[in-house]
């Protein structure tokens, strides 16, 4: 690999990106991996909101600087979006204009460093994890606490007005083919990279596993309601055991799934463990019920897991529907379910996974990147 000082890049992280244990990190992680392996010399800002300092970071970044999250709450005398004038720093500000290397900023969340008119926007790249605003009111439509549900709205609405930085930014990156398209209609710039995942290759069991499995952050309430759908739907009508595996389960959550027979909960899973969860699985039943964005669930089944079954919203938009089993509505879950069950998975569906063109690679995506922050770049031999 040729190793280049000239290449350097500000990163600023909406959190700290270790350990890679969830969605939002896993991608701003393995970003860092990638541009470190093409060379590049990473300076990574991050707000932190309680994981503290990472020494694990620093073996892919010349430099990591840590700053406090404000609290949201301070944000509402603002304009801004709670979570975005959470991210203000003047010493980040301070530390940006040391330089003039390119500064990718990591969701709309750190973006209001670009109202600063002291900061060059040419040098400011923008990678979106989500269409935030529709992910906020989605949120509140679900939320059943009145509090909650009046943050959600509120951050909706703002972040709609706040969406037009994205016309400032010298590039935005976007994480989902239907955002790219969306976006691409309002702003110019727009380009899509996919997800950045930790899989450099398949590693699918053939034959037939053990359980059914569902699997995320079971903290999040889209995640829950996924869990719920499941113990409504499914649970009275298993072929085998269906384990549920996750982050931070809710008492009632908890409750709910203790009474459930042929239903075993898994709770806080090291990565590892999940990993060999995963695989040992017979079916992934991955259904979700918020459309933005791409679950990086998703991606961990197809590069890991043996049968999955989704519903449209899990999928659309990937190019990936061929490779996943879609079942939209009760009586297609059951149905799916069972078949998967009774079917072994073959050498021959392992290799029609491992070649499809549209499973997402990281050298695709930091070659997108990299052509954008910097305009001439060597070829990558390495690869």
């Amino acid at each position: 690999m040729s190793m280049s000082v000239d290449r350097h890049i500000h990163v600023v992280s909406f959190n700290v990106p270790y350990p890679a244990d969830y969605g939002g990190v896993i991608d701003v992680y393995c970003r860092l991996q990638a541009l470190h392996r093409e060379g590049v010399s990473i300076t990574l800002h991050c707000f932190d909101y309680g994981r503290g300092e990472q020494p694990e970071l620093n073996k892919l970044c010349q430099e990591v600087y840590y700053y406090k999250r404000r609290s949201l709450w301070r944000g509402l005398t603002s304009s801004l979006p709670l979570f975005v004038a959470a991210r203000r720093s003047s010493l980040l500000t301070a530390r940006l204009l040391l330089d003039d290397d390119p500064i990718l900023l990591e969701g709309l969340h750190t973006s209001a460093l670009m109202l600063d008119h002291r900061i060059d926007r040419k040098r400011c790249y923008i990678r979106l994890h989500n269409d935030e605003a529709v992910y906020y009111r989605s949120l509140a439509s679900r939320e059943r606490s009145w509090w909650k549900r009046l943050y959600f709205e509120l951050e909706a609405r703002r972040l709609e007005q706040f969406e037009h930085i994205l016309e400032q930014a010298a590039g935005v990156f976007t994480i989902s083919r239907p955002e790219q398209e969306k976006f691409a209609g309002k702003y110019k710039n727009i380009l899509y990279t996919g997800p950045f995942h930790a899989w450099q290759q398949t590693e699918i069991k053939t034959g037939r596993g053990s359980y059914i499995l569902y699997y995320g952050n079971l903290s999040v309430n889209e995640n829950e309601e996924a869990v719920r759908y499941l113990l409504d739907e499914l649970s009275s009508s298993l072929p085998a055991e269906l384990v549920i595996a996750g982050k931070e389960p809710s008492p009632q959550l908890q409750a709910a799934i203790a009474g459930k027979k042929q239903v075993r909960l898994i709770s806080d899973p090291d990565q590892i463990t999940m990993l060999d969860l995963i695989r040992q699985a017979q079916v992934l039943v991955l259904p979700t019920f918020q459309p933005t964005g791409i679950k990086l669930k998703l991606i961990d089944a197809l590069f890991n897991g043996r049968h999955i079954i989704v519903n449209s919203p899990m999928i659309a938009g990937t190019g990936l529907e061929d490779l996943v089993t879609i079942a939209d509505d009760p009586v297609a879950l059951r149905q799916m379910v069972q078949q998967a069950w009774e079917t072994e998975f073959t050498d021959e569906m392992v290799s029609r996974r491992r070649a499809h063109p549209a499973l997402p690679d990281n050298r695709q995506a930091v070659t997108v990147i990299m052509k954008k922050c910097f305009p001439v770049i060597p070829p990558a031999a390495s690869r």
